[in-house]
């Protein structure tokens, strides 16, 4: 509900449920809607205050569990180029990990099935003190960030993940 809520209030709508014992749950969910009026061409997508990232000699190793998720984040990093290694699990990153050893920045996602992404982060840590590890997650709160600096995580950014700001977080260990 977390992420719900996240989402709808970037699209500036609200979240809200109704509850009755032994009868159930009503969840609502409004966004606002206005028809677009404009037609675009394919040179105003591409404004001057655009960002390019060229990361096109750089890999990424995204670990989420979440096939949309990992879906999206590729969708946000597709326009720079970079190589992106999905691992759905704690043990397939490890495994990733050690099979490629051209892995610029990892993506860690903190809830996953098998080992918390706080434990392949001390795992990673131990095996390479230098690559940035990004821990992405639906905890936000300030005592989860710190969880995270403290497991060995670089950085940090909560979902929903907002494509502007994760590629500028990324952009600061891609350098």
């Amino acid at each position: 509900m977390s992420i719900v809520k996240g989402l709808a209030e970037l699209m500036k709508g609200k979240v809200w449920c109704t509850s009755t014992l032994d009868v159930g749950s009503c969840f609502y969910l409004t966004i606002p809607f206005q028809p677009c009026t404009t037609i675009f061409n394919e040179s105003d997508l591409h404004d001057s205050k655009s960002v390019f990232y060229d990361w096109n000699d750089k890999v990424i190793l995204i670990v989420e569990d979440d096939l949309y998720n990992g879906e999206l984040i590729q969708e946000f990093i597709a326009p720079t180029f970079a190589t992106c290694i999905i691992a759905e699990n704690g043990m397939s990153a490890l495994e990733q990990f050690q099979k490629n050893t051209k892995i610029d920045l990892v993506l860690m996602d903190i809830q996953l099935p098998d080992i918390s992404g706080y434990d392949v982060t001390r795992k990673i840590r131990y095996q390479n003190k230098e690559i940035p590890i990004l821990a992405q997650t639906a905890y936000a709160a300030n005592s989860d960030r710190i969880a995270a600096l403290n497991a060995g995580c670089t950085d940090y950014i909560s979902k929903p993940l907002n494509k502007k700001m994760l590629l500028l977080l990324m952009e600061k260990y891609l350098k």
